[in-house]
């Protein structure tokens, strides 16, 4: 692929609005949890969504239309508290998948719901990366 050049602030975009999204999707399926008796008290999925997720994607969004190099400096530090929370987020719903296993007659629902916030964590982490990463390329670019 010698030739072919990815614009960072397009992959940051991208990136980013998926971010958001993700951060949007987790919280949401985290209050779909409590539908079911046994609900994971942890509440990762929400407050990393709020938290760390939403922020960092609209921090690497706005950073990549000001095209500004302090605000991709800060976008490329929210990715990576945003990944090391996506992380908590995987391992957090993980084990609580586990213990809803071990239950004599685990419900189908929680875990469904719990394979879909793994898949989101997942997501968010190469998100998260990819967003980083991009930010840092801008910066050396600019």
């Amino acid at each position: 692929m010698a030739g072919c050049k990815v614009d960072p602030k397009r992959v940051m975009m991208v990136a980013g609005v998926t971010q958001i999204v993700l951060g949007v999707l987790g919280p949401i399926f985290w209050g779909l949890s409590w539908l079911y008796e046994d609900v994971d008290f942890s509440a990762s999925p929400l407050w990393g969504g709020l938290v760390f997720f939403i922020p960092a994607g609209s921090m690497t969004v706005f950073a990549a239309i000001k095209e500004c190099k302090s605000k991709a400096k800060i976008a490329a530090l929210m990715c990576i508290t945003a990944c090391m929370t996506a992380i908590g987020v995987i391992v957090s719903t993980s084990l609580a998948s586990a213990k809803d296993n071990q239950r004599p007659s685990p419900e189908t629902g929680d875990l469904v719901i719990n394979g879909f916030l793994i898949a989101i964590g997942c997501t968010e982490l190469s998100a998260s990366i990819i967003s980083g990463s991009q930010a840092v390329v801008f910066v050396r670019q600019s």
